[in-house]
């Protein structure tokens, strides 16, 4: 039963009339990099020209620049997230050295200021945080370094504080490839239709959906979170967009070390414990890691690693209400093993070029199928291996046009494996004994990722700051095998012992090896147009387009016989199967 998919979305990303303070013309990128811009002003209100501004990361000593304009406009674009310290300088004029200026993740920043006459040369300094004034349509809510590490997190995962931004909650990715891992469920939906975005690569499973590969809190500088009106840029998602972007190092050396426990005399007894007059079941959770950072080539490249490990080992007690009596009332372990590991280097290559390279890879597993009228040997296996491997270099094209190129390798791959191959059987009851009924199956993925972004600013009837840009997704391999229930039957008994009646008896035929190539296209085009310093007018149009699929079933026997057979008809449905193709 071969079936094509061809997905075509046209979406006017973005549409939106806002009424902007102050957004001058320049350069405007965004992505996972921030973008500052703003006029300059003199003492009378008049926009100054040829003024030098400059902002600076006393951190690592990444400088970009910009001149202002006839009207005193200037944008500084593609900045990494971090502290800032912005000057501007003209002869004739004090010098102004604004200090402490964040700039967030995929957010523009306008900063305005007014220059004073002077005879001789001197500078103010201001030392608080400049204020944030919002210039961009979307709706969400940007998560700071500061809410990462001064909140409570309950697991360390930094989608914990998602729940800060509008239209949020969270629950456990309920799909075993993701064991203990956390999703963000935005506006009401399950969390699978969300595009997360790191450092600018893909970070989706084309699979189920929501996030790929999960990284320490540790790693990450901060995120974003777009639940409605994002830009044509952010496309693949009909619930929101998640912008996160990890940590670099700086020019001094700094590292951490962490370890949290956690223990059986911490926790009360469970109603299961308590029925089974058993006390508290083992319980220990040790999550510990290490982060360092620091200068490769002061002012030039940077690094920063991170480790991190959790290990959990809890017990369940088994209660078959008398199916088996030599297990009711025993502890099984139910271990879990989480490792991740970030590494990432940043090089400021020259005035005009930012190289940065990042790698990632998690490791876990967990059993499958645990509960405790489920006798252990109906268990199965987790196992889940992560990895991606990311380039990302921006270039100033000139003064008015700014490229960002973006490659990125991931690779994926789970299993769930029986934990022994006993006679699967369900008695009465719901007590099930023998190989669990879903495994084995696996799914496997691997990625390559090419995008790349290009701005570039104009004035023709006011200000113009276009941006445009093309993703190509080639996905060789998105396969997985699911042969449940094809090593041998499934018995469901009339009763709750091994000598009562067979009801029914089952067997799957399953599928093996099977794999659909993928590829994603995606281009856009976007303009912020600025008639007026008062009014920005945000216009957009992407278009997407995913081929894949491609289900070939010529070894699956049902779709064979189902071919041959002209119609089926209950006198409620009715089906013609002669035009099914198996092949």
């Amino acid at each position: 039963m071969r079936q094509t998919f061809r997905i075509l979305s046209r979406s006017a990303g973005a549409l939106a009339l806002a009424a902007l303070l102050t957004s001058p013309a320049g350069l405007r990128a965004q992505g996972t990099n921030a973008t500052l811009t703003g006029r300059v002003l003199d003492q009378n209100g008049a926009g100054l020209p040829g003024v030098s501004v400059t902002a600076t990361s006393p951190d690592t000593g990444f400088t970009r620049g910009d001149t202002t304009a006839q009207d005193g406009a200037y944008t500084i674009a593609a900045i990494p997230a971090g502290s800032y310290t912005v000057t501007y300088a003209i002869s004739g004029f004090k010098t102004v050295e604004q200090k402490n200026v964040e700039m967030n993740v995929a957010t523009t920043r306008t900063l305005n200021v007014t220059m004073q006459v002077s005879a001789v040369a001197e500078m103010i300094t201001v030392t608080t945080e400049a204020p944030l004034v919002r210039t961009d349509p979307a709706i969400g809510a940007i998560i700071s370094q500061k809410e990462l590490q001064t909140l409570p997190l309950n697991g360390r995962q930094f989608a914990n504080v998602a729940v800060l931004a509008p239209g949020t909650q969270l629950a456990y990715n309920t799909d075993p490839t993701k064991p203990g891992q956390l999703t963000v469920q935005l506006d009401g939906g399950s969390g699978r239709n969300v595009n997360y975005i790191m450092d600018g690569g893909d970070n989706t499973d084309d699979t189920i959906g929501g996030a790929l590969q999960n990284f320490s809190l540790e790693s990450v500088q901060e995120f974003k979170i777009q639940t409605q009106q994002y830009k044509a840029e952010y496309g693949r998602s009909t619930g929101g967009v998640l912008n996160v972007v990890t940590k670099s190092g700086s020019n001094e050396f700094h590292g951490s070390g962490f370890e949290y426990f956690r223990d059986k005399s911490l926790n009360s007894e469970t109603q299961s414990e308590k029925n089974a007059n058993s006390g508290k079941s083992d319980y220990r959770r040790n999550q510990y890691g290490a982060s360092l950072g620091g200068p490769i080539v002061k002012d030039v490249a940077h690094f920063f690693v991170t480790a991190e490990r959790t290990e959990q080992r809890t017990n369940i007690i088994q209660d078959t209400g008398g199916v088996f009596p030599e297990l009711d009332g025993k502890p099984v372990e139910t271990p879990f093993r989480d490792d991740l590991l970030a590494a990432k280097v940043t090089a400021d290559i020259s005035a005009s070029q930012f190289l940065q390279v990042r790698y990632g890879y998690q490791k876990n597993s967990q059993l499958y199928g645990v509960y405790s009228n489920h006798t252990p040997d109906s268990f199965g296996t987790i196992s889940n291996k992560y990895s991606s491997s990311l380039a990302g270099l921006q270039s100033q094209l000139g003064q008015n046009a700014l490229n960002e190129f973006v490659f990125q390798y991931t690779k994926f791959d789970n299993a769930i494996t029986p934990n022994s191959d006993h006679p699967t059987i369900y008695f009465a009851s719901g007590v099930l004994s023998g190989q669990n009924p879903n495994t084995p199956q696996t799914t496997r993925q691997t990625k390559y990722q090419f995008k790349d972004d290009v701005t570039y600013s104009a004035d023709w009837h006011g200000s113009h700051d276009l941006k445009f840009g093309v993703n190509f997704v080639h996905e060789p391999t998105l396969a997985g095998d699911f042969s449940v229930g094809t090593a041998a039957p499934t018995y469901i008994l009339n009763g709750d012992s091994l000598d009562s009646s067979v009801a029914s008896i089952t067997q799957n035929g399953g599928f093996s090896g099977y794999s659909s190539p993928k590829n994603i296209y995606d281009v856009y085009v976007q303009d912020d147009w600025r008639p007026s310093p008062r009014l920005t007018v945000n216009v957009g149009l992407r278009y997407d387009l995913n081929l894949g699929y491609d289900l070939n079933q010529s070894s699956n026997q049902i779709c064979q016989e189902l071919s041959t057979q002209t119609q089926f008809n209950d006198a409620s449905y009715y089906q013609d199967f002669r035009g099914w193709d198996c092949k």
